[in-house]
C-alpha cells in the first residue's frame, strides 16, 4: 500500500511539475499576470505534504493527542500571548497549527514548516467550512479536508468578522451551513472535533443587532440543534468567554472592556492570555472524555 500511494505521489508531482511549467509558458506568451508564484507554491505544498504525510499524521490508536488547529490572529493571540501550545504540550498533545495561508503550517515545536494545508479560498466563515467540509476524504491528503484528517484532533476557529451578522437571513445561512458541517462530523467518530464559537466584535467595529445575533449564533453552536448528538463533536464557546455578558449597556455582547485595546477586536494579551488557559482546560478535557468513551466501544 505505502508503495503504490509513494508511486502516485511522484506522478502527481510529475504532472504538477508539466502543469506549472505549462502555466509559465502561457503567462509569457499572452502577457497575462497568473500569479503563478502563489499558485505554484500552494501545488508544491500540497505534493510535498502527500509524499511526508507520516510526518503529520496522527498513530490513529484511539489517544487523540495529535491535535491541528485552524485559526485566524485571535488563535495566534491564545497560542503565543495564551500559552496553548505550551500548556497542551505539557499534558502530552502535539499541537500543529495553520492560521492565514501566507502564515504557513506550524509544527509541534513551534517551527514553521514551510508547508500549508489548503484551505478553499483561505475562508474559514461557515461558508468556507462548508466548503471544505464537502471537499472528498481520501487516505492520500489531496485536498484540504484530506490534509485536516491526518491528524485525530481537529480544531476549528473563525474570525471575528463571523459576528457581522447583518440581518436574520445571514444568521439562518450561517446555521444552515454549520448542519451541514455538523453532520460530516458526526459520520467520523475516529476523529474529534473541536469548534471554537467565533470571537465578538470590538463595539467600535459593529452594532448592537448584529452584536446581539452573534451572541446567538455562539449560544446555537454549543446547543444539541448544532451537534446533533454526536459525541465526537464538542464547543468551546470562545464568544461567550470575551464578550460583554451583562445585556443592558451599550456595548452588549461586543469585547469585553478588560479584553480591549483601542478599538480593534482582537483582544489584548489578558484576553488571549484567559482564551488560551480555559481552552487549554478545554481541550484536555475533551479528549480524555472522548477517548475513553471511543476505547469503550
Amino acid at each position: 500500500m505505502k508503495k503504490t500511494i509513494s508511486c502516485l505521489s511522484f506522478a502527481i508531482l510529475g504532472i504538477v511539475f508539466l502543469l506549472i511549467i505549462g502555466l509559465v509558458g502561457y503567462q509569457t506568451i499572452s502577457g497575462r499576470n497568473l500569479e503563478l508564484g502563489s499558485k505554484a507554491w500552494l501545488l508544491t505544498s500540497q505534493v510535498r505534504v502527500i509524499l511526508t504525510a507520516d510526518r503529520f499524521r496522527g498513530q490513529q490508536d484511539g489517544l487523540f493527542n495529535n491535535i491541528i488547529f485552524v485559526h485566524r490572529s485571535v488563535g495566534k493571540g491564545m497560542l503565543d500571548q495564551g500559552k496553548l501550545r505550551e500548556t497542551l504540550t505539557a499534558s502530552g498533545f502535539q499541537v500543529w497549527d495553520q492560521g492565514y495561508r501566507v502564515e504557513g503550517l506550524w509544527d509541534p515545536a513551534g517551527n514553521n514548516t514551510g508547508l500549508t494545508y489548503f484551505i478553499p479560498g483561505d475562508n474559514t466563515d461557515p461558508d468556507g467550512l462548508y466548503e471544505l467540509f464537502m471537499q472528498t476524504i481520501s487516505s492520500i491528503p489531496i485536498n484540504g479536508l484530506s490534509e485536516l484528517f491526518l491528524h485525530d484532533v481537529i480544531i476549528i476557529k473563525s474570525c471575528f468578522t463571523v459576528s457581522d451578522i447583518g440581518d436574520d437571513a445571514k444568521l439562518e445561512a450561517d446555521k444552515q451551513y454549520y448542519r451541514a458541517i455538523s453532520t460530516v462530523m458526526g459520520q467520523h467518530p475516529e476523529k474529534l472535533f473541536i469548534l471554537l464559537t467565533q470571537p465578538p466584535r470590538n463595539p467600535a467595529e459593529t452594532d448592537a443587532a448584529s452584536a446581539r445575533r452573534a451572541r446567538e449564533l455562539a449560544s446555537w453552536l454549543v446547543s444539541d440543534e448544532f451537534i446533533q448528538g454526536h459525541a465526537n463533536i464538542k464547543v468551546f464557546n470562545l464568544f461567550d468567554l470575551l464578550a460583554e455578558p451583562d445585556q443592558s449597556p451599550a456595548d452588549a455582547n461586543t469585547l469585553r472592556t478588560n479584553f480591549r485595546n483601542g478599538t480593534d477586536s482582537h483582544p489584548n494579551d489578558a484576553g488571549s492570555l484567559a482564551a488560551g488557559q480555559k481552552f487549554a482546560e478545554f481541550v484536555i478535557q475533551a479528549a480524555s472524555t472522548y477517548q475513553a468513551d471511543y476505547s469503550a466501544k
